[in-house]
């Protein structure tokens, strides 16, 4: 069988070669990447290209936006709509179609004042001479100049442009319900108890007096004036977080103490036993599991919640601050929020959280 004719590849890309004549340098290469179809001898762009609308000496031309393309280019055909056509000077570059060596004829370039975004500029475009072409790419230097395009030189995710959008919701601080005050009641037939501190094991000592200094900062707590009158007085429990039986192998028990001596290993809690003996409640029911089988009935997607320190963000009024006033080695604070400990906590949480 004889050998098949060469068959001419159809242009999926155009290749933007260009040679000036004036200078000997070796001739510089550019990528135009814009995807172009043949359909009945007309090149077609496709349609998901993204585009945009430019009035160039007062009418109205739909570029195609290539930022591989390192210049712009104007179809004749759009160039003899033009009301005030510029003046055509003529160039002495040559262009290429990718993977070919047929040349792309070009009629000639105009330089006219293009206003995008805001933005004014003098802007040159190269007008092709080719029927078969009826599309208008504007090219990579254009599109930074009028701001369309944005180089990045890192990839933003959507949870980034969130924590940035809003910054205040991500600082690490604790939340507050606005518009929500706590108020504890007491049975005014038990006698206000006033205890003597507890002692802070020597190795927690530095990472609850840093503890203490935090909750401080986020509005937690307050420190109590030592002229200041106090009914009820808890001793202050710290509690080591996630603290593990036994001794560690690799760390000992001197790097345990160290790893738990520090304020994120430390919970600040009172021992509240005497105060919620007199503390009114007013407990609300929880739901049944029967109860959240029939609601969860059909349901497709769950998500789990984790609140942090969900007490902390429901404020005290006064007369219940003064209740929550406990003692330390370092003199006495009390709570400006709901703090774990009392009995009431999960009631109140629980009340405010479904009614938000």
């Amino acid at each position: 069988m004889g050998a098949k004719p060469n068959q001419k590849k159809p242009k999926s890309f155009i290749h933007n070669h260009i040679n000036d004549d004036s200078s000997e340098s070796e001739s510089e290469t550019f990528f135009i990447r814009t995807r172009f179809r043949r359909i009945n001898g007309v090149n077609k762009v496709n349609e998901s290209s993204p585009t945009i609308e430019i009035t160039i000496n007062g009418t109205k031309c739909v570029f195609i936006i290539d930022t591989g393309a390192p210049s712009n280019l104007m179809s004749a055909k759009t160039y003899f709509k033009l009301v005030n056509k510029p003046k055509l000077t003529a160039s002495n570059k040559r262009m290429y179609g990718y993977n070919s060596d047929e040349q792309i004829p070009i009629l000639g370039t105009f330089e006219t004042e293009v206003t995008i975004n805001g933005i004014t500029s003098k802007t040159m475009f190269y007008v092709v001479n080719d029927k078969k072409s009826t599309e208008n790419l504007l090219g990579h230097p254009s599109l930074k100049e009028f701001k369309i395009v944005e180089i990045m030189n890192q990839v933003t995710t959507y949870a980034h442009c969130i924590e940035q959008k809003f910054k205040k919701l991500f600082e690490n601080r604790i939340g507050k319900m606005i518009g929500v005050k706590v108020s504890i009641l007491t049975n005014p037939d038990v006698k206000p108890s006033q205890q003597p501190h507890y002692q802070v094991p020597y190795h927690l000592i530095p990472g609850t007096k840093e503890k203490l200094q935090e909750l401080i900062s986020n509005e937690i707590l307050e420190k109590v004036d030592e002229n200041t009158k106090v009914t009820w007085i808890s001793p202050m429990l710290p509690v080591q977080k996630g603290a593990q039986k036994g001794k560690s192998k690799t760390k000992g028990i001197a790097g345990q103490q160290r790893e738990m001596a520090s304020k994120s290993s430390i919970r600040i809690t009172s021992d509240n036993k005497k105060l919620n003996k007199a503390i009114i409640r007013r407990p609300r029911p929880m739901p049944s599991l029967q109860t959240l089988t029939y609601d969860l009935n059909g349901k497709k997607w769950f998500s789990k919640v984790d609140i942090r320190d969900a007490f902390n963000q429901l404020e005290l009024d006064e007369a219940s601050k003064v209740l929550t006033t406990f003692v330390t080695p370092w003199g006495l604070y009390r709570y400006r929020r709901l703090n774990m400990g009392l009995c009431i906590a999960s009631d109140f949480f629980k009340k405010y959280f479904k009614q938000n």
